[in-house]
Order: structure tokens, then sequence, then C-alpha cells
């Protein structure tokens, strides 16, 4: 399992380079990258000097782990695992862009492994894919999702099949958009339980091979990084219940506990397993009450997130370069001008290989840095969106025009940071 994710994450860190490798954030007037937003507003100082170096390392002590789990080497495995998620740990705290969900999700196999005996860490390998595919599901049972992202998913598979469903009545439309969520749902569900977990299994793989049609170069085509990831998926499915273990529900429970176990420590192991899972499913919950990010809660494709959108004015937006200009969209809903948005989603894609963090936060940075940079002044408008009403798909829209009311904003709003500076 671990030699998977290994793997898995040398290739989507090489399909992400730019995020690794690049510089984030540097040179003058219009010379400068996508800005990387730190995680606490003490750490922004180091981030130069770690640029870089950070991605080889992950790539190097993944490769040293790998090449010490197949020669046994246990004490060497053990120091790479701690050096690669230590790692993994830093990358975040210098640049919140860099907490993926499969990051996160390789933190957790690797915290898993070097935390836990063999037969835990494989009961938590298991019940960490479940919790994934469970709140995945059930974070797009959502207004935003029927109407937005899922319905273009679901648009993207029929014509990919020969079908064209836009003269489908709106229900049916939406019916057929829920029946994903609903899938994802019942593989992680059959997942649990001895009797269904080979169908479910391969309804899993099935699942992540309509993703990849769908998010393929044949559909949507995202970024490659995605793609490996399902892939991913595909592979450690078959690791984990094939073939079918003996594991049922009840297992999962910390069995009795011999006295002659305290003298191996395996009371001190059960307790730590208990912790971890209670975290695996208390992370997404938090979520709920906007305590935690949404990704580490695995909403995934999740248009509900909160988010930020920066609108230049008009006569501001037309003296910007070419390579600025591009990212410009059309948006004449201001009260007072007109106004052309800044699509930093797409300039994430483009700089970084790797969708824009989904949090408003997050953006609220990169638009601050935007405003600077370019030199906005008073020719912008931030509009902070928070995350939207499960039924009705609202939002609650807070809108800035001055960079000191922004700053005001984010310091009061915000406990992390919210600045490239």
């Amino acid at each position: 399992m671990i030699v998977s994710q290994c793997v898995g994450l040398i290739a989507m860190v090489l399909a992400t380079a730019p995020l690794w490798f690049s510089s984030h954030g540097t040179g003058d007037a219009f010379e400068f990258g996508f800005p990387a937003i730190p995680l606490f507003e003490s750490s922004g100082d180091a981030k130069g000097i770690l640029t870089g170096n950070i991605g080889a390392l992950i790539l190097l002590n993944s490769v040293l782990l790998i090449g010490f789990l197949i020669t046994k080497l246990r004490s060497a495995t053990f120091v790479a695992g701690i050096v690669l998620l230590i790692s993994m740990l830093i990358s975040v705290v210098f640049n919140q862009h860099c907490f993926l969900p499969w990051v996160y999700q390789s933190m957790l196999i690797l915290l898993g492994t070097l935390a836990l005996k063999q037969r835990d860490s494989f009961r938590f390998y298991r019940i960490l894919l479940v919790s994934i595919y469970l709140f995945s599901a059930f974070s797009k049972f959502d207004y935003q999702f029927v109407h937005s992202t899922g319905l273009v998913m679901f648009k993207t598979l029929a014509s990919i099949i020969g079908m064209d469903p836009t003269a489908w009545p709106e229900t049916l439309q939406s019916i057929c958009v829920l029946s994903f969520p609903t899938f994802e749902g019942l593989v992680g569900l059959g997942l649990l339980f001895k009797a269904t977990r080979f169908v479910a299994m391969w309804g899993g793989i099935v699942m992540h091979l309509s993703l990849l049609l769908i998010l393929g170069p044949w559909g949507l085509d995202n970024a490659a990084s995605v793609l490996v990831w399902n892939m991913l998926f595909m592979v450690q499915l078959v690791l984990l219940y094939w073939p079918v273990r003996d594991l049922s529900l009840a297992e999962w429970k910390v069995p009795e506990q011999d006295p002659s176990d305290l003298k191996t420590n395996k009371t001190g192991k059960s307790i730590v397993f208990q912790v971890m899972v209670v975290g695996l499913f208390l992370i997404p919950v938090l979520e709920k009450l906007n305590a935690v990010d949404h990704w580490p809660a695995w909403c995934l494709y999740g248009p509900r997130a909160s988010r930020c959108k920066l609108f230049i004015s008009e006569w501001k937006a037309e003296q910007l370069p070419n390579e600025f200009r591009k990212y410009l969209r059309e948006d004449k809903s201001s009260d007072f001008q007109v106004m052309k948005e800044f699509d930093m989603a797409a300039w994430s894609i483009d700089s970084k290989n790797v969708p824009i963090y989904p949090q408003d936060r997050f953006q609220v940075g990169v638009a601050r840095f935007l405003v600077k940079k370019l030199e906005l002044e008073r020719a912008f408008k931030i509009e902070i969106h928070s995350t939207s009403d499960w039924w009705t798909g609202r939002r609650k829209i807070t809108k800035l025009t001055e960079l000191s009311d922004v700053e005001a904003y984010a310091n009061k709003a915000f406990w992390l940071n919210a600045s490239a500076d």
C-alpha cells in the first residue's frame, strides 16, 4: 500500500512540477508568478529558501522509501518516512496551495504506516478509503453540484457515450447528476461489509474509469495529476480488497487486550489507532461547521466551497499586459462601472498545473497580491463568497473596494494567513 502511494506521489508531484519547483510571486511590476500563501504569517520569510528544495526532498525520500521497503530495511524505512512526512508538512506551512487532497492522503497513509502495527495500519488504510468515498459523496448532495459541476460532468459523460440530454426535463437531469454521489456513497458503504466488499471494489473501479473518461482528454481535459490520482485509487482498491479479506465491521473495534500486551505496547498502538480513526471522521464534520478547509474534508468537485473573486475596472484592465488580459472575463454586474473578472482559477491551472485552493482565505491572499502587483489602487472590487447553502445555492457576498478594507477583513475573518507578503 505505501509503495503504491509513493509511486503515485512521485507521478503527481512531477505532473504538478511548477507548484513544487518554480518561484512564487517573485519579480517586480508584471514580472511575477502565481503567489505562495503561507499557512502562518510568520512563515513567509523562509519560503524563498525552500522553493524547489521541498519538491526535490519529497521526490528523493519517496524513492528512498520505496527502496527501503523493498529491501526490508526497517530503520531506514522509518527515517525516510519521517523525513517525507515532515517535508510534506513543511510544504503546506510555506504554501497552502500544496495542501492538495492527494498530498493530504499521502500524509495520512504515511502516518498510519509509521504509527501503527501492520494489522492496524491495514485496517486504517481501508477506513481512510471508505471515509474519502463517504464524505466526498455527501458533499455532492448539494444544490451547486446538481446545477453546475455535476451537471457538466453528467453532460460530458453523456456526450462521450453518444447521448444528448439537453432536451431532457430538468428533474430527470438532476436525478442523473445525483446518481454520481449516490453510486460513490454506495461504494463506500459496500466496502464496510464482508458480504458486499467484492462488488463494491469493482463498483469503485468502474467509478474511477468513468471519472477518467469524464476528466481525461476525451472529456474535460483536467490536469494530469487528477487522472493519476484516480488510477491510484483503482490500484489501492485491488491492493486492499483483492483477495477479499475476512475483516468484518466488528473487527474494526479494538480487540480485548491480553495482560501480556502491555509488555509489547499493543494497548498504546490500539489507542493511537482509535484516535486516528476518530480524526478521519471528525475533520469532515468540522468542515460543515466552517472550522476546517474543504479539501481535507474530502469535498472533491464540490462547487459549494467558499471563494473570492477579483474584478478590475475596464479602463485599468485594458492597460494590463497580454499575459494577464487573457484571464479577464466579462462582467457587467457591477453597481457603478463596467468591470472584468480576473480568472484566478485559470491562472492557477496554467501556471501551477493544479486547481486553485478552494478556500476564500487563500483566494483573498491571491487577490491581495494581484491588487498590489498590478497597482490597481481603487480600480478593483473584491467579492468574498461564503460557502453556499445546501438547498438554495445562495451565498453571503462581501464586497470590498479598498485594499485597507480587504486587509482589515482578512485579519478579522481568518485565523490562518491570507497574505503572500
